[in-house]
């Protein structure tokens, strides 16, 4: 079984599912649709008794440089919005988190994005990397 998005295959070999983050000329940085078609490959492993494992890679020099932030700010999810969606996309999927000791560290990290992505600083970072310019950060 294959799958391929301009920004994500999924491939089973062997019970082995591979997820390949497939935007190598951003790091593979991730995006909205990037992490629905990862949900949705991550669920399909889960459903397909004949996977065993599966492995997360990215393609080209880097694994994932986490969000694209070009792309950030592009449409505003509140807070409680983008934890949610972080949620509902990403941690229920169990296979994903056999590999960590709780589910609940991946609900902290995602409370904590929510709150970060509110912070001037976090504005100013993302304005500053579009702008190609250095950042000017106030502790806030």
């Amino acid at each position: 079984m294959s799958t391929k998005t301009d920004e994500l295959v999924y491939e089973v070999k062997d019970k082995i599912a591979t997820i390949t983050l497939n935007r190598p000329d951003k790091m593979n940085a991730f995006t909205g649709p990037m992490i629905d078609a990862w949900a949705g490959s991550l669920e399909e492993a889960q459903r397909d008794p004949d996977v065993n494992v599966v492995i997360v890679t990215g393609s080209g020099k880097a694994f994932c440089s986490g969000g694209d932030v070009a792309r950030m700010g592009d449409g505003r999810p509140s807070p409680l919005d983008h934890k949610n969606g972080l949620w509902e996309n990403i941690h229920r999927v169990p296979k994903a988190l056999e590999v960590m000791d709780k589910p609940a560290h991946l609900d902290l990290v995602s409370s904590h994005m929510a709150v970060v992505r509110e912070t001037s600083d976090h504005k100013e970072g993302v304005q500053a990397f579009k702008d190609k310019r250095k950042p000017n950060f106030t502790g806030r």
